[in-house]
């Protein structure tokens, strides 16, 4: 389920921010049930460490997680045009931001739009689609 607080056109408009895509209340469990899920659609991914391209054969959210000490990880997912990057901040919050200037067309929003449903179904979790670093302030937000 949707609820849509602005225009679709308002939630990517190019403003040179980013979108926030926020799962609150998150753990490892939580983690490794959306990179599962996100696995088995077979989207396109790209792994980085330290903006550098790398390859993970057996992914272990705990290994990622590990990593994060002394490096920046980054999974990038490619949904439509855009790439939507998922950032390894904290085991409690799932944060993702996606480039509105990646967004310039109507399949690619209902793209998002179905990513976001499936991971909120898939995790049980609100998630809400957020300005860049505004949690408070829900554009959209999707229900299980």
């Amino acid at each position: 389920m949707r609820e849509l607080n602005f225009g679709i056109a308002e939630i990517f408009e190019v403003d040179g921010s980013l979108r926030d895509i926020i799962i609150k209340d998150t753990d490892i469990y939580c983690w490794d049930k959306m990179i599962n899920h996100i696995l088995s659609c077979q989207y396109e991914l790209e792994w980085r460490e330290d903006s550098e391209p790398i390859h993970i054969n057996d992914f272990q959210v705990e290994t990622i997680f590990k990593k994060t000490l002394e490096h920046n990880m980054l999974l990038a997912i490619k949904i439509g045009m855009a790439k939507i990057h998922c950032h390894f901040f904290c085991e409690d919050e799932i944060e993702m931001d996606i480039n509105p200037q990646e967004v310039d067309n109507i399949e690619t929003i209902e793209k998002i739009f179905s990513f976001v449903e499936q991971l909120s179904v898939s995790l049980d979790k609100e998630v809400s689609i957020t300005p860049e670093g505004m949690p408070e302030v829900h554009l959209i937000r999707f229900y299980p």
